[in-house]
Formats: C-alpha cells, sequence, structure tokens
C-alpha cells in the first residue's frame, strides 16, 4: 500500500469499537489495511508492516503522515530511506534524557523536497519509537496560518 500526498484517501474505514474495544459497527471489507476516522485524522490499523500511521487530511487530500516504528527497526528505517532518496539535506544529533535520567542519542534526518519535506528520528517522543514524518506544502502552509491565526488571536486577548 503507497500513499500519496496531495491526493484522497482510498482505504476502508475500520470496525468501529466502544469504550471498552467491542466492535458494535463493521464496514464489508475490514480484511486489509483499514483506517480510523478521527475528525481530519485517520489512523491506519489491520497492518501487517511494523508501521503505526496517522494521515492529516485537508480538504479530503492526505497532506501529512506521521509513523511510529519501534526504536530496534531504526537502522532499517534509516538505511531504507538513504537508498530510496539519497543523502538528507541535514543530519542533526542531540542529547535527549529520560525522566530516570538515562541520556541517549537522538538522530534526525531531513530531507526537503520542491513538495514535501521528509523527517525521521531514531528517538520520538518515546525512547522505544523512532518516527517518520512526511508533510507537503499545503500542510506547512496551514499549520504557518494556523499559528499565525492563534498568535493574533492571543496577542488580542492580552
Amino acid at each position: 500500500m503507497s500513499i500519496k500526498l496531495g491526493a484522497p484517501l482510498s482505504v476502508p474505514e475500520c470496525p468501529s469499537t466502544n469504550s471498552y474495544g467491542i466492535v458494535v459497527s463493521r464496514p464489508e471489507k475490514t480484511t486489509g489495511p483499514c483506517a480510523e476516522i478521527s475528525k481530519d485524522n485517520y489512523f491506519l490499523g489491520n497492518m501487517k508492516a511494523f508501521f503505526n500511521v496517522r494521515m492529516v487530511l485537508i480538504d479530503k487530500n492526505v497532506e501529512a503522515v506521521d509513523a511510529t516504528v519501534y526504536s530496534f527497526e531504526w537502522t532499517l528505517l534509516r538505511d531504507a530511506l538513504l537508498e530510496k532518496y539519497g543523502p538528507p539535506q541535514s543530519i542533526t544529533t542531540e542529547k535527549v534524557r529520560t525522566q530516570a535520567g538515562v541520556e541517549y542519542e537522538r538522530e534526525t534526518l531531513t530531507w526537503i523536497g520542491q513538495h514535501l519535506t521528509i523527517r525521521a528520528q531514531s528517538i520520538g517522543s518515546d525512547i522505544e519509537k523512532s518516527t517518520l514524518s512526511a508533510y507537503s506544502k499545503a500542510y506547512s502552509a496551514k499549520i504557518n496560518a494556523d499559528y499565525g491565526k492563534q498568535k493574533t488571536d492571543l496577542i488580542n486577548s492580552l
């Protein structure tokens, strides 16, 4: 399965569950990948891949994809990205510390293209997960516009 930024998502909806995790409705075709819909976010489920994927839609088109993998898969993910996209525009490293005081090094690789940006991090918000994000120029523009509106609203409320 591939996901194209700037295009509509064509994945069936996952079975709905209640707060206890019990299926309360089941769309007809849910044997392959399916999407859990939450406002403008889609979460892929029922996949045999090691990715946990979230997609952001703007006007029904996929404009951003966030994926997490277990950090022990980081080398495989990094090597696949390097093979497919070549050297990134930037590679940064920084020290991160857990609440228990254990220190790790986070590596971040960033590719910036004409229509999209890809960022991969060896450690995400959780030391057990690596992250991969791909987002379009339309998504960046929406985020910047939303930030500008929030900032203006805050300034006006002060």
